[in-house]
């Protein structure tokens, strides 16, 4: 029984020179589309939502001093 001991080496692209930049000719100036400007209007009425913020930890430290009377 013949065993395959040659594995073919994985391919190694480089990356682009520009990195993650937009490309050249992208237009950014656009006119939205009317779905765009819904999904906006929506995010702007949305609530507020603080990220790696301890406010409901804040909240029951002073709510527990309100109870005890401090």
């Amino acid at each position: 029984m013949a065993t395959q001991t040659h594995r073919p080496t994985a391919k190694i692209y480089a990356f682009p020179a520009g990195g993650r930049a937009p490309l050249k000719g992208y237009r950014t100036n656009t006119m939205p589309s009317p779905r765009t400007a819904s999904l906006r209007a929506a995010a702007e009425s949305a609530p507020h939502i603080v990220y790696g913020s301890s406010w409901y930890h804040q909240e029951a430290v002073e709510e527990a001093e309100d109870s005890l009377g401090r």
